[in-house]
């Protein structure tokens, strides 16, 4: 098992798209959760509730701005990242490959949950991290006091974003698991939908074969029973 996670976390961490995955929650959470509501509260956009817009981005809100997010953006992140560390073994084909190494179906398998797992504290962590960057810049910008939330809070906070963020991971899996399966949009092919196409020409010449065959046993069968019937 540990061999496994070490192999996935390598895996993962050399994926480009991964890091892009990142960057792009990263973004979102930035600007829907900090930039906008600001920009709107120091153009004086912000409308009648212009006086509340402040008080919710500064530090000691630290933990509802970064879990308010999480269903929107992070999750539909992680579920693409769920499908891409399971079902790229699908689509490319490499399960042989790496089962032929030594590791069971199910170490692997335990190898990439533990990955997907690490991941998604990783990306929790660091929608934390920006959220208290951003509100305590806002708070020196608007010379406000700068209170931070208990680390009770802090750590309840953590814990409930990993837990719906690795929710999210796991019905990543589940998809991948699922389009490797059944049929799917050809359009998914990190989910091993790619090998329903390859099938189906494969199964075109053999249909082409069997019926040349079987028409050229009953021109025999014909001519059998013609030689029989003859004087």
């Amino acid at each position: 098992m540990l061999r496994s996670l070490r192999a996935e976390t390598a895996k993962l961490v050399r994926r480009p798209t991964a890091w892009l995955l990142l960057a792009i929650t990263l973004v979102l959470s930035l600007l829907f959760t900090y930039v906008f509501p600001y920009a709107g509260y120091a153009g004086g956009t912000a409308g009648p509730n212009s006086d509340r817009t402040l008080p919710m981005l500064l530090p000691d809100r630290l933990v509802g701005n970064s879990l308010g997010g999480l269903p929107v953006f992070l999750g539909s992140i992680l579920l693409i990242l769920g499908v891409l560390v399971v079902g790229g073994e699908y689509g490319w084909g490499t399960w042989k490959t790496v089962l032929s190494q030594g590791p069971s179906r199910l170490e692997v398998y335990g190898g990439k949950l533990l990955t997907l797992a690490g991941a998604a504290l990783v990306v929790v962590l660091s929608v934390f991290a920006l959220g208290a960057v951003s509100s305590a810049l806002i708070a020196g910008a608007e010379s406000q006091q700068v209170h931070w939330p208990s680390l009770g809070d802090l750590l309840i906070g953590l814990g409930a974003g990993w837990l719906i963020a690795s929710m999210w991971a796991m019905l990543g899996v589940v998809l991948a698991v699922a389009c490797a399966r059944w049929p799917c949009p050809s359009g998914w092919a990190s989910c091993g939908c790619s090998r329903a196409e390859p099938a189906r020409r494969d199964r075109r010449p053999t249909g082409r074969l069997g019926g040349a065959g079987a028409a050229g046993a009953a021109r025999s069968q014909r001519g059998f029973s013609r030689r029989r019937s003859g004087p």
